[in-house]
């Protein structure tokens, strides 16, 4: 078992180093977003192959964070502590070598996409991808908007979750999504906060310990991005987030704001859209069950035994068994599971096997 974990990491760190060395040179979309999204699937189906929690994951949830180590990673339902393979440890070695190649960012020739590093702090660099709309129409009434996502975790990539699982032009499989956020906006991508994705650290003792410390480095890149951008600076940028990213996009549309008013970032600020927002959780576990009941998927019974599963959670809270506490998310996700015919946590109209 230790052997095919070393063969199958290695796999994934030879993609990792082609997609990093394909996408630096000119015209080379198909080829970047192949090889993107190549290493995004091999990461996926790792867990499947041995049987082992993904060491990529910095983190899906406030309940899942074990490790801060980069990856473009699908969430999962249970993570462990694992050891960090040799062949990861390569991967992250090379890492601050790639980093002088792609400082000041590369892209497609009719300048449709773009990609590249910050560095917005010593030895921290985060990664961006911006697209620009096919359909842009340039109107000085109504300016074109930029979106910045933002995804949850704090550990889940941006440019793998967000762009080929849910508003991105294409999907995981490089097939082109019948509906994507790219009709209506151009859309910025970025592995937040450094140690998600391609993002990274030269030092762990680079990574951010507050929302407030990633929020100052989400402002670090934007004004490298917008600064030196008139296009840009003409579009009106909305910060939209899920999840955890929700308290990034908030400490983020504060730290903006300060920025722009002390003169240092040129940019405007069109709006914060939270979606999903893991800001309460608090709140959240005493919401869950009353919607379900609300939209028929939890009977009375049902109801009560998600709410006494929130009460635990809240009495936890209050008493600082934060640990304890998550454990308690996770079996109320489990009642609400079995007393709701395994219900789709992301749509209520669905089952979870659908």
């Amino acid at each position: 078992r230790r052997i095919l974990w070393y063969v199958v990491l290695s796999s994934y760190f030879h993609v990792s180093l082609l997609s990093f060395l394909l996408c630096s040179a000119e015209d080379k979309r198909a080829s970047c977003s192949i090889l993107l999204s190549s290493t995004y699937r091999l990461n996926h189906q790792l867990v499947g192959w041995v049987g082992w929690s993904n060491p990529f994951i910095a983190s899906t949830s406030p309940r899942r964070r074990s490790t801060p180590f980069p990856a473009i990673a699908m969430p999962m339902e249970r993570s462990t502590s694992s050891p960090l393979p040799l062949a990861l440890l390569s991967f992250l070695l090379f890492l601050p070598i790639l980093h002088g190649k792609f400082t000041g960012g590369a892209g497609t020739a009719d300048g449709s996409e773009e990609w590249g590093y910050v560095a917005v702090r010593p030895k921290a660099h985060m990664f961006w991808w911006l697209y620009r709309s096919p359909h842009r129409v340039d109107d000085g009434s109504t300016p074109w908007p930029t979106v910045l996502w933002l995804q949850g975790g704090p550990g889940a990539s941006g440019v793998g979750l967000g762009n080929f699982l849910e508003i991105g032009l294409l999907d995981v499989d490089l097939n082109p999504r019948n509906s994507t956020w790219l009709q209506r906006a151009d859309l910025l991508f970025v592995d937040s906060p450094v140690g998600t994705g391609y993002s990274y650290v030269e030092d762990d003792t680079a990574l951010v310990k507050t929302d407030q410390e990633g929020a100052a480095d989400l402002t670090a890149l934007l004004k490298k991005l917008f600064n030196e951008n008139e296009q840009l600076q003409r579009s009106p940028l909305y910060v939209i987030a899920e999840s955890y990213g929700g308290k990034f996009a908030v400490t983020l549309g504060l730290s903006v704001v300060e920025a722009i008013r002390a003169g240092e970032l040129k940019l405007q600020l069109g709006g914060v859209v939270l979606g999903d927002s893991w800001i309460s959780p608090e709140d959240f576990v005493f919401s869950w069950g009353p919607l379900l009941r609300d939209v028929s998927r939890l009977d009375l019974d049902g109801l009560e035994s998600a709410n006494s599963v929130a009460e635990q959670i809240r009495e936890q809270i209050q008493g600082g068994q934060y640990a304890e506490a998550t454990d308690s998310w996770g079996k109320l996700e489990t009642t609400i599971s079995e007393a709701s015919n395994s219900v789709d946590f992301y749509n209520f109209l669905l089952d979870a096997a659908e």
